[in-house]
């Protein structure tokens, strides 16, 4: 890959990503921020960007993959409406920004249960965001749907920690059917995401977190 854009460079999963992306992967990465940040490797370099004002670089190729890793949680956004405003308004913004740069690919992290969201207002703006994203002509259009995302946050998130302890008593009984509902460490979900783009994709996928499991074991 020639070049990758990875947004919300900052969170869980996009640290994942830029630890992950040296120049064996790709030769260039973008990574998107709202403040200025360090750099794991040579390859890279920081786009200082507005997400609610954005303007992204044109691609540099076909191959070029757009990235979406940006989220949040309703506690730490303040409100429902700060809370959407990051999780669909933002991610939308994004890949329609990257639509019109001449982007092709475009790799969005979302969340388990957002194909069936109920009532839970996290997991509705989750849907709607992806129902908004598959009309978009992407050449490849990606939603990763992790469950309990685990690895180390420059936040505390209470119910977050608890999570990951109910994990480690949890896990070992989470297999077959069960796997699905399992956290995942975002080392995981970063090489499955990786993984799936050397396999050149095309048209819609979805990968589900049993998947992400098996994925990103490399």
């Amino acid at each position: 890959m020639k070049h990758i854009v990875v947004a919300g460079a900052t969170g869980l999963i996009g640290q994942q990503l830029l630890k992950h992306l040296t120049v064996e992967h790709c030769q260039h990465v973008t990574a998107l921020s709202r403040r200025k940040i360090n750099l794991p490797h040579s390859n890279q370099s920081v786009l200082l960007v507005d997400y609610s004002d954005l303007t992204l670089e044109p691609a540099l190729d076909e191959s070029s993959v757009v990235i979406c890793a940006l989220g949040t949680t309703i506690k730490t956004a303040g409100s429902k409406k700060a809370f959407a405003a990051v999780d669909y308004d933002m991610v939308i913004n994004l890949a329609n920004q990257a639509l019109s740069k001449g982007y092709k690919h475009f790799v969005v992290v979302s969340s388990l249960g957002a194909d069936k969201p109920g009532s839970n207002f996290y997991l509705q703006t989750k849907h709607k965001m992806e129902a908004s994203l598959f009309p978009l002509p992407f050449t490849s259009l990606t939603i990763v749907r992790p469950s309990l995302l685990l690895g180390a946050r420059g936040e505390f998130r209470l119910g977050e920690k608890m999570g990951e302890l109910a994990a480690k008593v949890f896990a070992p009984i989470l297999k077959g059917k069960l796997l699905k509902y399992r956290p995942i460490q975002a080392s995981k979900v970063s090489n499955a995401i990786l993984t799936h783009l050397k396999q050149s994709p095309k048209g819609h996928c979805v990968i589900d977190n049993t998947s992400l499991h098996k994925l990103g074991k490399g």
